[in-house]
Parts: structure tokens; sequence; C-alpha cells
């Protein structure tokens, strides 16, 4: 298993040719998304607007709904995923898979920086509510928790398909990624907090972390490995 991170061209599949596909698809998404945004574009701005009545009239007056979702976003807050993401590097360190250790270490301290700072960029405002459901004083414009969630779940999507044979246990990792990604994401707008822009702008930034972080790790493996 430790070969694979000695030749980081088959990872799987994960060489440095796909993953940089991945990340200019995920850059220049994420791109038009915000000029889009900086520009008032009227669709995107109704889609927004839309999705995010949607989910706040379908959460609010229902206290089971609205108690599941203000404990989604508890549990789901930023600081626990980079815990667990931490707790991952520390277990490859002592497996003594230094490269995966420090990629995780790095993309996480990478997204706890970056994310905070884009907010400013736009200085979106969040939705405004007559009686919020919860209340949050940041801004809008990517949402932390889904660029922590899109963070996380492309790092374990990415682990589970370089460090996992095809089966049930990497099946069963990219599902459990999928999901905590796709319920945090959702959370966002079911609690009113988000709009769905902001949503997708967040896992796309989280994204890119990830797969620019995969690409200079490679790097430095193949010159480690050519030297």
């Amino acid at each position: 298993m430790p070969g694979r991170l000695e030749q980081p061209e088959s990872l799987s599949g994960l060489g440095a040719i796909r993953v940089g596909w991945l990340l200019t698809v995920a850059v220049l998404v994420l791109g038009a998304l915000t000029v889009a945004l900086v520009l008032g574009f009227g669709p995107l701005d109704r889609l927004d607007t839309t999705v995010a009545g949607w989910g706040y009239r379908a959460t609010y007056g229902h206290h089971g709904l609205s108690g599941w979702w203000i404990g989604v976003a508890a549990y789901g807050q930023p600081m626990v995923l980079r815990a667990a993401l931490v707790l991952i590097a520390l277990y490859f360190a002592w497996k003594r898979r230094w490269a995966l250790a420090i990629w995780l270490v790095g993309l996480t301290v990478a997204e706890n920086v970056i994310a905070p700072l884009t907010k400013h960029l736009l200085s979106r405002p969040r939705p405004d509510w007559l009686h919020p459901i919860t209340v949050e004083h940041s801004l809008s414009y990517p949402s932390g928790h889904a660029a922590a969630a899109g963070t996380f779940t492309t790092a374990m999507i990415l682990l589970a398909l370089a460090t996992l044979s095809r089966g049930w246990r990497r099946g069963l990792m990219l599902v459990f990624a999928v999901l905590v990604g796709f319920i945090i994401s959702m959370d966002r707008i079911f609690l009113g907090v988000h709009y769905l822009s902001d949503v997708i702008g967040g896992v796309l930034l989280g994204a890119v972390i990830v797969l620019a972080g995969w690409l200079l790790m490679l790097r430095r493996l193949r010159e480690r490995h050519t030297a």
C-alpha cells in the first residue's frame, strides 16, 4: 500500500491530469458563479430567492425539523469537520504515510484561512426573515459550513479512491462522504441562513482547495521520485 504514494501517477487513476481537469472545471464554475453574483444576474437572484423561501417555509414552525437542522449545524460546523480531517491525518502519520498526512493538515489550514476571507469579496448579506429560525452574524457568500463540507467530502472521496480497493469499504466511505457534504449543505438552506448560490460556492471552494492541494502533493512526490 505505501508503494502507491511512491508513484503518484498510479493512485487509482487520480494522477495530475485527471485531477487537473477537475480543478479547472471547479475553478471555472466557481468563477462564473461569483461573477454572476457581482453583476446581479437576474435569473440567479430569482432562483436564490425562490429556493431560500422554500427552504425557510419548509422548516419554520416545524419544531422537529428545525431542531434537526439546528443539530446538524452544531455537529457539522467547520471546526468539527476540520478536527475530523486532522484526526485522519494523525492516523496516516501513525501509518507513516507522510504525504497524505501533510496534505490533510495543509488543506485543513488552507480552508480555515481562505473560506472566511472570501466572504469579504462580495460582502453579501444573508437572507432576511421577519422571524428567523436561527441567527448568524457573518456574511453570506460563500457559506463557511458548505466550504468545510466541500473540503471534507472531496478529501474523503480522494482518500477512498486512492487508498481503498474496489469493494464495500470504498463504497461505504464514498456514500458517507457524499451524505455528510449534502446534509450539511442543505442545512444552510433549510435554516434560512444562506442562499443556494452561497452553498454551491462554498462546496466548490472547498473542492478547489482539496484538488489544488492534491496536485501539489503529486508534484512533490514526483520530484522526490525522480530525484
